[in-house]
Order: structure tokens, then C-alpha cells, then sequence
């Protein structure tokens, strides 16, 4: 596993590889208590069918992206100081994204990706505070 520092504090993005394999089978984790005190409440599974934005959003909460298969590009802006960062996440790939960090998702088609909150999705008039990018 890498880590790798980001300018936006909180963010925490990271490669991760194969745990454990053995002849039986290959364990993949996309987190493991690695990141701060985080605690998923939901966990959501995406199987995007074409290329698409997604979000536009912030929550009061954090969220961790972690691609399976494919590729996602984040753009990243703290809400507070304006601080803007872009990513692109492809296999193995995971990123913390903090409370008050607006995130506009573009997926590729054929991705597949997990979405962990830290509470649960209600609707988005409840969790998703829109954010003009």
C-alpha cells in the first residue's frame, strides 16, 4: 500500500494491492482502519453503463471512493478555502474524501466502484449539498 500526502487537509488517497493470496483466492481491502477515524455506515456499489458526471456535491460527513475496475477522475474543492485538487483513480485506487470537500465524479464506462459513507443515504435533499464548480 501507498499513501500519498494531498494539499487539501483530510484527503487521504492510496494504492492498494492484494492483501492475502494463497491457491484458493486473492483479498483485495479498500480500507482497513487506515484511515483515521473514519467509519462507514453505507456502502454503495457502482457499475457505471457510460461515460457520466456524477455528483456535484458536498456532505457534512465523509465519503471513500474505491475503484474495483476501471477508471474515475475527481475534482476536489474544500468548500471552506476554495483549494482545488483532480485525481484520477484507476484499480486499487482509494480516496478519503473529508466533510466539506465538494466532489464532481466523471465515470467511464464499464467502471465499477464502491461509494462508503459515514451515514447512511436518506434522499439528496437530506445528504447532498450542491456545489457550484
Amino acid at each position: 500500500m501507498r499513501i500519498v500526502p494531498m494539499a487539501i487537509k483530510g484527503i487521504i488517497f492510496q494504492q492498494r494491492g492484494i492483501d492475502h493470496e494463497d491457491a484458493r483466492r486473492a483479498i483485495y481491502t479498500a480500507f482497513n482502519g487506515d484511515f483515521g477515524n473514519f467509519t462507514a455506515k453505507q456502502v454503495k456499489i457502482y457499475r457505471v453503463h457510460q461515460d457520466a458526471q456524477l455528483a456535484g456535491h458536498f456532505h457534512k460527513y465523509s465519503e471513500l471512493f474505491y475503484v474495483l475496475e476501471g477508471e474515475i477522475n475527481l475534482l476536489l474543492v474544500d468548500t471552506r478555502t476554495g483549494e482545488k485538487e483532480e485525481y484520477s483513480l484507476k484499480n486499487g485506487h482509494s480516496i478519503l474524501v473529508p466533510a466539506y470537500i465538494a466532489h464532481r465524479v466523471f465515470v467511464k464506462k464499464g467502471a465499477v466502484f464502491m461509494g462508503c459513507s459515514e451515514e447512511p443515504f436518506v434522499s439528496s435533499e437530506v445528504n447532498d449539498n450542491k456545489y457550484d464548480f
